[in-house]
């Protein structure tokens, strides 16, 4: 975000969807010509005799990509097995059940607050709260001067501040994941228990933090507080409905 503020000042707001395109299309042609199905139908991935798996276990050297690669082969091989003369998904059962319809209805809500906020902090730190796309001033008690206890000092792009808060949220997924396993296996809560307290998190939280950004009126401080608060709490959701998907 902080690049592409720039890129847009200096270059025009058309060279973001020029950059972001290309790297998406180069990223493509790459995965199209390095990628594989499986490891056994890759043309750098040697094939590994059962005597050389063996020399390896005995020695382990290797142990975890060789385990790594039996499994998948053996998943992918019958995944296609139980492919073959399977009927169509039941639809009509799809779209009567409720557990399904749930997850969806979680999903649509929670995909739409997500990308609301991806597209519109920018402008509502630039609209509302007066943070340039290129520059951002932030007020800070002056440690020197009492007289001059709030001070205007140039600090980060506006892209930078809009990074914030999924920053936030990056760094509570690895907090969220494991806590929520630990607790499930030593017999804390029960598997239903902790996911539905992550999703509870994940979005009762961060509505919570629109709520408070919609009263902390113009300062700035405390709506940048309130919106990494938001989304570093939606980061229980991917313990929660998004583990059922």
């Amino acid at each position: 975000m902080p690049a592409i503020g720039l890129m847009a000042h200096y270059l025009g707001w058309e060279y973001v969807f020029y950059t972001m395109g290309g790297l998406g299309l180069t990223w493509f042609i790459l995965w199209t010509a390095l990628m594989s199905d499986t490891p056994g139908t890759h043309p750098r991935i040697a094939e590994v005799s059962f005597e050389r798996l063996a020399w390896n276990f005995r020695n382990n050297l290797g142990l975890c990509f060789q385990a790594e690669r039996l499994y998948i082969e053996a998943n992918v091989q019958a995944s296609n097995h139980s492919v073959k003369g399977q009927r169509l998904p039941p639809l009509w059962k799809l779209a009567t059940s409720i557990p399904y319809l749930t997850t969806c209805f979680c999903h649509m809500l929670y995909s739409w607050g997500f990308y609301t906020l991806l597209t519109g902090t920018p402008l509502f730190l630039n609209n509302i709260h007066h943070f340039s796309l290129t520059s951002v001033r932030l007020k800070i008690a002056s440690k020197f001067n009492v007289a001059s206890l709030w001070k205007l000092i140039t600090l980060f792009q506006n892209g930078f501040i809009s990074t914030l808060p999924y920053i936030g949220m990056f760094l509570a997924s690895f907090i969220v994941g494991p806590t929520h396993d630990i607790l499930i296996n030593k017999g804390v809560a029960s598997k239903a228990t902790m996911r539905k307290v992550c999703h509870g998190i994940g979005t009762i939280g961060p509505g919570a933090g629109l709520v408070w950004l919609a009263y902390v009126g113009c300062n700035s401080t405390m709506a940048i507080v309130a919106l990494v608060t938001s989304s570093t709490l939606a980061a229980g959701a991917y313990a929660g409905f998004v583990v059922r998907s």
